[in-house]
């Protein structure tokens, strides 16, 4: 495989991915990771050896096949470097999906081959395609999404432990590494990450060139991993339900869950899980055109991380 390099791969989503990476074959001719924070990162561990950070200034990008940038930093003129010195791009940092001139791909939707530039969907996102695909076309999508503290990095999973392990001994919080105390909380998400979840999930589900209409609200629950997504999904036709649901079932990647005993939609002990819960499936009482269901997963490994994985090996598999 060509030489690979990773920006912002200090966060969980690239220590997720450098895991990953250990078990994909061809391995990388050369691997490099950039920082923002170089000078401050702990060496990571890829294979059984460990790997500097590099600072963002130091990228020679002339030596870089493919560059991946992972979320979290504003990255806008790493990407613009890397697009002029004709590396291929694979973003993640919703850098070119704003400029909405790329293809955007999630886990198992269909790539244009001859794209140097591809967006990278978020994990909401790509999760929700891969369920809605399984069905009719869809109208208008409504979501709303409660998300981990993970989305805000280590410093999120961080301040949640420490803010909970300070309120359960009685102690008072002065201050949160958080806009606001994360613990036993629900903090609203900034617009721009519900706005990329819609324009993402629009163009994964974009057919003919049409787009569903898709809205979507967002908030940072006390939860370390998993986000929990509550769907409602609008069709041009009536639908059957156990069309939808036998269609779910037989994919590998879903578990519909009855909603009985244990078997209720939770992030709790998903981290690390290779398959996406889907609950409360049902039509609307009002319309049988309307599909709503709750979908839980884990949005690390299984989102943003498992996106890329699959489209390295797409690129490996065409010898690009």
């Amino acid at each position: 495989m060509a030489n690979l390099a990773i920006f912002s791969a200090d966060n969980l989503e690239g220590q997720q991915l450098l895991e990953a990476l250990s078990d994909l074959e061809p391995a990388p001719q050369s691997l490099r990771l950039y920082s923002a924070a170089a000078y401050d990162a702990e060496p990571a561990m890829y294979r059984g050896r460990p790997l500097d950070f590099r600072p963002l200034e130091d990228a020679d990008y002339t030596a870089i096949d493919i560059a991946v940038f992972m979320p979290g930093q504003s990255l806008g003129d790493c990407v613009e470097a890397a697009e002029l010195a004709g590396c291929r791009v694979l973003d993640a940092a919703d850098v070119l999906a704003q400029r909405g001139d790329v293809p955007v791909y999630g886990a198992g939707g269909e790539l244009p081959l001859d794209a140097r530039s591809i967006a990278i969907a978020d994990a909401v996102s790509s999760h929700i395609a891969l369920v809605l695909r399984l069905l009719p076309a869809v109208r208008r999508v409504d979501v709303a999404v409660a998300q981990p503290v993970s989305v805000a990095g280590k410093e999120g999973v961080d301040a949640l432990a420490a803010e909970s392990a300070r309120l359960l001994n009685g102690q008072a919080l002065e201050s949160s590494a958080l806009a606001a105390q994360i613990a036993f909380n629900v903090l609203p998400i900034p617009a721009a990450k519900s706005a990329e979840i819609e324009h993402n999930l629009g163009a994964l589900l974009a057919a003919d060139g049409v787009r569903p209409q898709v809205n979507c609200q967002a908030v940072m629950a006390a939860v370390f991993y998993g986000h929990c997504a509550m769907l409602r999904a609008e069709f041009d036709e009536p639908l059957k339900l156990g069309d939808c649901r036998t269609a779910l079932l037989g994919d590998a990647r879903f578990r519909v869950l009855l909603g009985e005993g244990e078997e209720l939609a939770s992030p709790a002990g998903l981290k690390g899980s290779e398959t996406i819960d889907i609950a409360e499936l049902a039509l609307d009482r009002r319309s049988d055109n309307v599909l709503r269901c709750t979908l839980v997963a884990d949005n690390l490994r299984k989102g943003v991380v498992l996106n890329i994985i699959e489209l390295l090996k797409i690129l490996i598999k065409n010898d690009i």
